[in-house]
């Protein structure tokens, strides 16, 4: 018995379609459910079901047609939640900078109180500041005698104060962008993100990320740049390692997802 003219339709639309299962499979339902409710339409107006099914179809689109324009849209669909998936994960890679920041600060307040203030926060021997910041530290700082010293008091009390402080804001920040962006989602009823992005990727890119600000940290500490406004081998120092250990939290997660992945993986 030969197949009905919508059965070998869906099939050659089925072999043209692209995108999620889920994509394909609600295309196909919607499509099946259009084509008989037309073919209902025609019967009940006294034409034969074979002939009616010939005519949903010629109404309907051919199968190329539909496709193209399915794939066009599931494309575009597709992209979008890539770019969603992708900015959702980005935030959350930023929020764990931001505790990074705040964790570097307490440790370098750590460092400085077993070690010394001015190998944590104190300015290169051969930096030169202008004449008018000298000032202004040696009235905010009455105990120190120099401007060297006067300069590294400051840092020393306004890193916790900025970095934590900065750290503590942005989080509050990303919180509150999280936040409006569930109750968006939760209003309209959307899932997160129709995509789950490759459980390599973030880790990749947090492990490349923080390793290359970590070796970028440990060389200003070797060589003890000043920065307008940052300074401290032992900052550079501690800045460093914090980032370096992110890398290597990321990296520990890359690993694992590339073996979780690998062909003949053991599956739990």
């Amino acid at each position: 018995m030969a197949p009905e003219p919508i059965d070998t339709y869906l099939d050659d639309l089925l072999a043209r379609l692209r995108g999620s299962a889920a994509g394909v499979r609600r295309t196909l339902v919607e499509a099946e459910a259009h084509l008989r409710d037309a073919v209902d339409e025609q019967v009940g107006r006294g034409v034969d079901v074979h002939e009616a099914q010939l005519l949903a179809i010629e109404r309907f689109g051919s199968a190329a047609q539909v496709a193209a324009v399915a794939n066009r849209s599931s494309a575009g669909r597709t992209a979008g939640q890539v770019v969603g998936a992708l900015s959702w994960a980005a935030g959350r890679m930023v929020a764990v900078g931001l505790a990074a920041v705040g964790l570097a600060a307490v440790v370098a307040r750590v460092l400085a109180n077993l070690t010394s203030t001015s190998f944590v926060f104190g300015s290169p021997a051969d930096a030169v500041f202008p004449a008018d910041r000298c000032a202004h530290w040696l009235a905010v700082q009455p105990t120190a005698t120099t401007c060297a010293q006067a300069a590294m008091l400051e840092n020393s009390s306004d890193t916790l104060l900025l970095y934590v402080g900065g750290a503590l804001l942005g989080l509050v920040v990303i919180g509150i962008a999280f936040a409006i962006c569930a109750v968006v989602r939760r209003v309209r009823r959307a899932p997160r993100t129709g995509v789950v992005l490759p459980p390599a990727v973030v880790p990749a890119i947090g492990a490349t990320v923080f390793g290359g600000v970590g070796v970028a940290l440990l060389g200003a500490a070797l060589s003890d740049v000043v920065v307008a406004g940052a300074w401290g081998r032992g900052l550079w120092f501690v800045d460093a390692g914090v980032s370096l250990v992110v890398a290597v939290v990321y990296l520990v997660r890359f690993a694992r997802s590339v073996i979780d992945v690998a062909p003949g993986a053991a599956v739990a």
